[in-house]
């Protein structure tokens, strides 16, 4: 079971699994993993190696080894652990009990966007006194998924495995941690009058920071509550006359709204579709007792504020228009873009383009995208976009832009 980048929050979807392990019954071993779903024609093993203390992982045969670090390497030997536990020393920080012929292995860990958070492994054995368990149940949470697997040992081998197996790789690439919050200054760019980028590259996301006469705006924070600090803050240190009022995102993949959190703790009305609305209650109200943060530390009521189709806030000195295409967006059930009518610009977060081998080519989105901006009334000449934004223009005209999708179509 797979909850992940779908259609709407909480969205779950099943996968067959099939793990295969090696090891030479001492300090080497090697896990090949395939997950596919459902009418899938294809698919290929990621595999991890570990080989004494060093962690390797490759996604799949043809693709470069990494060598894991940080987090993703504490998650590799919790895999590898459930695949092994009677070789691999218990994962440090582990919970364990047991009954009979049941083991349970629970470690909490701080969690970037859902604060306190349980990875879990249990083990059935069958007969309870043997080394090797008959049954395993995972539980892992990553950055922005989360994977439960229930399987079961269907096939022993006692042979020893090929040499070539357990070997160091030829050549591997450290694999840098997840992102969460790098860089501590992120930079502030124009957009157009009263509309500014915050760039941050540490963690591929734009965020956007719209200035009223009074007060501001900001539409989208990724990843985790501490980004979302690092937003408020940076903000704060441009702006320190003006609050921040109101929070818009435009979907519910973490990428978006991760950092909502520190926007609740700053007081700003949170303004979404009602699709949204369980997730922004869930984050409000997680336990962040491992690492707490602003909102765990100065607890604030949540200001909520949903709304159809279109929300729109505007005084004598700028004007924003967040409408919700929905199923238009090919991407999630709910889905805002916003549009400054008075600088002619819109924020579309992910529609409109990317880069394919160095090429920029109109996304499979981008056709529809215009024809909803047509339909909606939206007179844009400039198109805005958070992510992807690694060696990505932030900014393109319209013109560009059905260039674009005229060359895709040819």
């Amino acid at each position: 079971m797979y909850e992940g980048h779908y259609r709407r929050p909480g969205e779950t979807r099943r996968y067959r699994s099939i793990r295969e392990l090696w090891t030479d019954g001492k300090d080497r071993i090697r896990l090949e993993w395939l997950i596919w779903a459902e009418g899938d024609t294809a698919a290929e093993p990621e595999t991890f190696l570990m080989i004494g203390k060093d962690v390797y992982h490759r996604d799949s045969p043809n693709a470069k080894w990494k060598y894991q670090v940080g987090d993703r390497r504490d998650r590799a030997i919790f895999q590898l652990f459930a695949a092994a536990p009677w070789l691999i020393p218990k994962p440090p920080s582990i919970q364990f009990t047991s009954s009979n012929r049941q083991e349970l292995y629970v470690k909490a860990k701080p969690h970037p966007r859902l604060g306190d958070v349980r990875d879990s492994v249990g083990f059935e054995y069958s007969p309870a006194d043997v080394p090797i368990p008959d049954r395993v149940r995972l539980i892992l949470n990553e950055r922005d998924a989360r994977w439960r697997l229930d399987e079961q040992v269907t096939w022993r081998d006692g042979k020893e495995p090929e040499a070539s197996l357990l070997a160091f790789p030829n050549w591997s690439m450290p694999e840098d941690d997840d992102p969460v919050s790098l860089a501590p200054d992120p930079m502030i760019l124009v957009v157009a009058e009263g509309v500014w980028s915050i760039e941050m590259k540490d963690v591929g996301s734009r965020t956007l920071v719209v200035e009223f006469a009074d007060h501001l705006a900001v539409i989208e924070a990724a990843v985790g509550s501490a980004n979302g600090e690092r937003i408020v803050d940076v903000v704060k240190r441009r702006w320190p006359s003006k609050p921040i009022r109101h929070f818009l995102f435009s979907h519910h993949h973490p990428h978006y709204v991760g950092g909502v959190r520190a926007f609740i703790a700053e007081g700003a009305t949170i303004v979404t579709t009602p699709g949204n609305e369980s997730v922004v209650r869930v984050a409000a109200y997680r336990p962040f007792t491992i690492q707490p943060d602003r909102l765990a530390r100065s607890p604030r009521k949540l200001d909520l504020r949903l709304f159809t189709k279109r929300f729109e806030l505007a005084d004598s000195t700028n004007r924003l228009v967040a409408i919700d295409i929905g199923d238009r967006s090919d991407h999630t059930a709910e889905f805002a873009m916003f549009w400054f009518p008075r600088q002619r610009v819109l924020f579309e977060t992910e529609q409109g383009w990317i880069t394919v081998k160095g090429k920029l080519r109109a996304s499979r989105r981008a056709a529809t995208l215009l024809k909803t901006v047509e339909d909606e009334g939206v007179v844009a000449d400039w198109f805005v976009q958070s992510w992807p934004m690694t060696d990505e223009p932030s900014l393109l005209s319209r013109a560009e832009l059905e260039a674009l999708i005229a060359a895709r179509d040819r």
